[in-house]
């Protein structure tokens, strides 16, 4: 089976997996929304930011040397697992006796025993997390969504119930530990199978491993923090209320976004990996997979901006009404997020792992600057200078990272996968805006915006993007 038949297969599967999950987790939102005050949800951002904080430490960045390897011994692979598990450790010492000062620094009492009950997921982890990540090394993306699945579906059956017998924010944290659970127990079923382990510590072993690891879990301290600085920023500086309204904004905005660039950087970074001999070859990969990336994205952002308002008043109600303005900001930054995010996967394929901390090391330090001297007019100004700046990161990023990398790509990087896209749905957008003025309930005017746009966009990509759905036809 070729490796084209073999990556589209698994991105189908994967595919299924994340389209599940992010109408699980909208549904979810909905429901919480309803049933938590604006400042519980606002405590749930900060609980989710630092929980994606402290995951990015969970295997010290030795699951993409693994994968990027291709081929590990059965000492590596028990040495490493139980380096994993003494990491789990750790952080839970250290999770549990930060958490009053970290509850104390935001003000919120409520925080410290939160956080203390999150720091068991740290020790779960672990315990499955090599599995899955041979599973993804042998492409093997069938499995991963299925427990994917049924963890989730559970997952969020259990946070509802615990909600709704008025648990309030703990019923997140439960339904994270029983997630991560019940994944963590199925991939080390799965996994001891093939790949068992052996009582050993061989440290001089895994000094590769080590090296490649430190650059990596550098890169992604970093790039959590540059996602999850502005919840922490306006945590602190502008309230629990605000934080509230900003945090449904990121769940609605970022959760399709955050969901789907994984169906592709999952597959794509092994697939690459292969190919990181060939540079033309990776190439030609990498900006394929990297337009359809843009183009799912840019119409997912574009139907949540337009039918903002009349998703909230119908869905939301009332007491969500001030979050309009910022899911249609947070719109445009997810945009601008969603075009630059997958190029960790080409930089680990290449072993490139330092660029990528050392480019993230940069954004993130623009970005601490912006925020600090932003905060203080307000919510809004915010938002707009991180769209600014991301506009900024976009353009810098070709000659820091894509040419240094993988040579002279400039029709690429800014014609193919930015320039036609954009285009795109500016025509699409606009046509759909004027088409929902016409009416004037908001289920009208949501159906037309959806449809309207879906229509537009599609009939966009067939005219012009006949090459690309040829070529994936022919895949499969």
């Amino acid at each position: 089976m070729s490796l084209k038949l073999i990556a589209f297969k698994n991105l189908k599967w994967n595919s299924i997996s994340s389209i599940f999950v992010i109408v699980n987790q909208l549904v979810l939102i909905l429901v919480l929304a309803k049933l938590l005050t604006i400042e519980e949800f606002g405590i749930i951002g900060i609980i989710m930011a630092f929980t994606s904080l402290l995951h990015s430490f969970s295997d010290l960045g030795l699951g993409s040397a693994i994968i990027h390897k291709q081929t590990s011994t059965q000492e590596e692979l028990s040495t490493l697992y139980f380096i994993s598990l003494m990491a789990g450790v750790l952080q839970l010492i250290i999770i549990n006796f930060s958490a009053p000062y970290i509850a104390y620094f935001f003000s919120i009492e409520i925080l410290a025993p939160l956080i203390k009950l999150t720091s068991i997921v740290f020790v779960i982890i672990p315990i499955g997390q090599q599995f899955n990540l041979l599973l993804q090394r042998e492409l093997k993306f069938n499995i991963i969504a299925k427990i994917e699945i049924i963890s989730t579906l559970i997952s969020t059956i259990s946070v509802l119930s615990f909600t709704y017998y008025g648990y309030g924010v703990y019923s997140i944290i439960y339904g994270l530990i029983i997630q991560h659970s019940i994944k963590s127990c199925t991939y080390f079923i799965l996994g001891y199978q093939k790949h068992k382990l052996r009582f050993c510590f061989n440290l001089k072993g895994v000094i590769y491993y080590l090296k490649f690891g430190i650059f990596q879990i550098g890169e992604r301290i970093i790039i959590v923090l540059s996602n999850y600085l502005d919840i922490l920023f306006i945590s602190k500086f502008l309230g629990s209320e605000i934080l509230g309204y900003y945090t449904l904004g990121t769940q609605l905005v970022m959760t399709p976004f955050q969901k789907i660039n994984p169906i592709f950087t999952k597959v794509l970074f092994p697939v690459l990996s292969r190919l990181q001999t060939n540079i033309e070859s990776l190439k030609n990969a990498y900006f394929k997979s990297l337009k359809i990336i843009v183009i799912i994205t840019f119409l997912l952002v574009m139907l949540i901006a337009i039918n903002a308002e009349s998703f909230i008043n119908l869905f939301f109600g009332e007491k969500w009404m001030s979050s309009i303005n910022i899911i249609q900001l947070i719109s445009l930054l997810a945009l601008l997020k969603s075009r630059h995010n997958p190029n960790g996967s080409l930089l680990l394929a290449i072993g490139r792992a330092d660029l990528g901390f050392k480019w993230h090391l940069f954004t993130l330090s623009i970005s601490f600057i912006v925020m600090l001297t932003m905060i203080k007019h307000g919510i809004y100004p915010l938002i707009i200078s991180l769209i600014i700046l991301n506009l900024f990161f976009w353009y810098l990023s070709y000659f820091t990272l894509y040419k240094n990398s993988i040579g002279e790509c400039f029709h690429e990087y800014f014609i193919e996968t930015s320039l036609k896209p954009i285009l795109y749905i500016l025509f699409s957008a606009t046509t759909t805006y004027l088409t929902m003025n016409l009416f004037n309930l908001d289920l009208y005017k949501l159906i037309c915006g959806i449809l309207m746009a879906v229509l537009t966009y599609l009939i966009l990509i067939y005219k012009f993007e006949k090459f690309l759905i040829q070529e994936i036809v022919r895949i499969r």
